[in-house]
């Protein structure tokens, strides 16, 4: 008789994984919408500080989003956060294939400039405007 108690449970357990598994990604879902709604909100009001820390917390959920790169790159920046600012272009500009981020290495090169890489920077510029 301890074999259909058993079936039965296991059943249970199965269900109440698949339940937690369902549940536990919506959750992750309205979290990255809400940083991202959050940033949104943020930019509007200029605070660019508030902005990054958003984007670079959508980042944690999606490490290879040029979207979630660039507006954190473009937040970076605002806030002067240029060494920020250098590593979130490089990695827009890198996944960045049907040229969705236009200005991307203009802001990069300017970046590099403030930084002092002035070399990096030069050969950065060039490249844009032969683009």
């Amino acid at each position: 008789m301890k074999a259909p108690f058993a079936i039965y449970s296991m059943r249970r357990i199965c269900f109440y994984i698949i339940v937690l598994f369902t549940f536990s990604a919506s959750l992750e879902a309205q979290t990255l919408n809400a940083y991202l709604n959050a940033a949104e909100d943020a930019i509007q009001v200029r605070d660019f500080y508030s902005a990054l820390i958003c984007y670079q917390n959508a980042l944690e959920f999606e490490e290879e989003n040029g979207d979630f790169l660039y507006s954190a790159a473009e937040s970076a920046r605002e806030f002067n956060s240029l060494t920020l600012a250098e590593k979130y272009y490089k990695g827009a500009i890198d996944l960045d294939e049907d040229n969705l981020y236009p200005n991307s290495l203009f802001y990069l090169a300017e970046v590099q400039q403030r930084l002092g890489k002035y070399d990096t920077a030069q050969l950065n510029y060039q490249l844009y405007l032969s683009e």
